[in-house]
C-alpha cells in the first residue's frame, strides 16, 4: 500500500469515526475534517514538488524561421 493510499484510508476513518471519546482511562479527540484536508493538500503538494515536474514545457522551433 503507498503512502497515499494509507493518507486517503486514515483521513477516511477519521471522518468516519467520533471526534472525541471518553473513558475511565481518559479522552482521546481527533482534529477536524477541515484539518485532514489541509495537511492531505499540503502532502500532495510536497509530493508534487519532490518529482520535480512544473507541468510547464518550452518548445523551441525547428528549421528556418526567417521566412
Amino acid at each position: 500500500m503507498d503512502d497515499s493510499t494509507k493518507l486517503t484510508n486514515a483521513i477516511e476513518d477519521n471522518a468516519t469515526s467520533a471526534q472525541s471519546v471518553s473513558s475511565a482511562a481518559g479522552s482521546v479527540s481527533s482534529h477536524s475534517l477541515v484539518d485532514q484536508i489541509a495537511v492531505d493538500r499540503y502532502l500532495a503538494s510536497k509530493r508534487a514538488a519532490r518529482r520535480g515536474a512544473t507541468g510547464f514545457r518550452t518548445m523551441q522551433r525547428e528549421g528556418n524561421t526567417s521566412g
